[in-house]
């Protein structure tokens, strides 16, 4: 009750401050700056953040990027209107402004995972390539791959179809770091299978 009392406290007490700004014309850099002192926003933010990353089973070490990146959403925003469009008429301060913050955060997750999907399919576009650079031409690739276990196999051959980390690591709701294991130890397999096929 008491944590619930505190919170309303410092929400009366942001949309008096933003409204002070308004009436006063103030520099929509000095409302930022407002905006991101303010102990409801950042617990908000930190909120809509985690919520996101657990719907969408996106890893939990992204949530400070997730949140850098919504806070430039939204510092865009007030840019653009110093009021965020709020209507006294249309709800309440509290929820207007958590929508805001939600949708900052799908758009700063959007971004934050095309520069991430980008990194990735330049850094490991073909992980296996200094594998099967290796392989001498008679060797069976497929039979190599066949006898993989899961979930190993199934990786290789989602790569092999031209799916990104991120996409594996959604479709089979592990994070990234878990595919990269996977990774790791379909590439140590492979060479075993071909080392024994050099004998």
């Amino acid at each position: 009750m008491i944590a619930v009392t505190k919170s309303v406290k410092q929400l009366d007490e942001l949309e008096s401050i933003h409204q002070r700004a308004l009436d006063a014309n103030a520099d929509w850099t000095q409302i930022w700056e407002m905006f991101y002192e303010s102990p409801w926003f950042l617990k908000r933010l930190d909120f809509s953040a985690r919520k996101l990353i657990h719907k969408l089973h996106f890893p939990n070490q992204w949530k400070e990027d997730i949140k850098q990146e919504a806070l430039l959403v939204f510092a865009r925003s007030i840019q653009r209107n110093r009021s965020l469009g709020f209507d006294t008429s249309r709800g309440s301060y509290g929820a207007f402004l958590s929508t805001i913050i939600y949708r900052c955060c799908q758009k700063g997750l959007r971004q934050f995972n095309h520069h991430n999907n980008q990194k990735i399919d330049e850094e490991h576009t073909h992980p296996f390539e200094d594998v099967t650079e290796q392989v001498d031409e008679h060797l069976d690739l497929q039979h190599c791959l066949d006898h993989l276990p899961e979930p190993y196999k199934m990786t290789v051959t989602m790569i092999c179809e031209g799916k990104t980390i991120l996409q594996i690591a959604r479709k089979t709701k592990r994070s990234v770091r878990t595919v990269y294991r996977w990774i790791d130890k379909a590439t140590e397999l492979l060479r075993q299978s071909w080392e024994e096929q050099d004998r």
